[in-house]
């Protein structure tokens, strides 16, 4: 088994828990840690699982392969209990292990004042908050995949924005937020810094 990419959020914030549970129906409480991850082959990700579950007390909230990666979710309301987990999982890694929510990739575009237009077309096609005419919208494109659930929670934690959308499609990760310009101005300037 080889680990891609790992991403460990140690709290998550309230707006976050409440996409995921509505994106994945898993059971996200504020405060947990998650961790997601993703292995090749695609089929190691069973492994991976049954090992966790039958040594951690950990929950899911996401399980997929996609044509060469397995990708798991896991949290627990125990910070302690889910680095355990992480460290155990890690012990197992054929390759080196890669660095925790290690950005390799990250660009943005920021909209400020959206079109009615503009808007409808992303109110129908995402799944969490809805943009109106007049919001300030701010997509991100980031590598590796999973960094985008602990970038999406950062985002929302540092500003008063709204989570629209993350989607995670093969190496790379789409986040969606809505907010006031000034608010989005904050996400970038993290953004800045991260990719400094």
């Amino acid at each position: 088994m080889s680990i891609r990419s790992i991403c460990l959020v140690d709290r998550i914030h309230s707006d976050c828990a409440e996409y995921l549970a509505k994106i994945f129906n898993g059971s996200l409480a504020v405060n947990d840690t998650t961790l997601l991850f993703d292995v090749t082959p695609a089929a190691a990700i069973e492994e991976a699982a049954d090992y966790l579950f039958k040594n951690h007390d950990l929950s899911s909230f996401h399980y997929s392969i996609d044509g060469r990666g397995g990708w798991l979710g896991v949290n627990s309301s125990l910070n302690a209990e889910l680095r355990n987990a992480m460290q155990d999982l890690c012990t197992g890694n054929d390759d080196e292990t890669p660095e925790i929510n290690k950005v390799k990739h990250l660009e943005y575009r920021q909209i400020n004042h959206l079109s009615e237009e503009h808007a409808k077309l992303h109110a129908k096609m995402r799944k969490g908050a809805k943009p109106k005419k007049g919001d300030g919208f701010l997509v991100i494109d980031i590598v590796p995949a999973t960094t985008a659930l602990w970038l999406a929670n950062e985002a929302v934690t540092s500003a008063q924005v709204s989570i629209s959308d993350v989607k995670c499609t093969g190496s790379s990760g789409k986040i969606f937020l809505i907010g006031e310009s000034e608010q989005l101005a904050v996400v970038t300037d993290l953004l800045d810094t991260i990719s400094a």
